[in-house]
C-alpha cells in the first residue's frame, strides 16, 4: 500500500534515529517485493540498535530474508 510506505518512509525521516521506524519500512519494502530497499532499511534499523536490543535478532533474520530474495529475484526474473 502506497499509503502505509509514505507514512513509514516520514516516520523514519521524522525521528532517523529510531530504528522501529526503519524496520517498519524495511517489512513494508519487502512486502511489496522492493527487496534491495528493503535491506537497505533494515540495515539502517540495525545501526541504530542499541546493544542488546532484544529484537536485533529478529532484524538480522529479516535482513537475511531481504538479501535472499533479493539475490533470487535477480537471477529469476518475473515473467508475467
Amino acid at each position: 500500500n502506497d499509503e502505509a510506505l509514505q507514512a513509514a518512509e516520514k516516520a523514519a525521516s521524522l525521528a532517523p534515529n529510531d530504528p522501529l521506524n526503519h524496520g517498519i519500512h524495511g517489512a513494508l519494502l519487502h512486502q511489496l517485493g522492493r527487496f534491495p530497499e528493503a535491506a537497505d532499511a533494515t540495515r539502517r534499523a540495525i545501526e541504530k540498535m542499541r546493544p542488546g536490543n532484544e529484537k536485533l535478532g529478529f532484524a538480522q533474520q529479516q535482513l537475511a530474508r531481504c538479501l535472499r530474495n533479493a539475490e533470487l529475484a535477480r537471477r529469476i526474473p518475473l515473467v508475467l
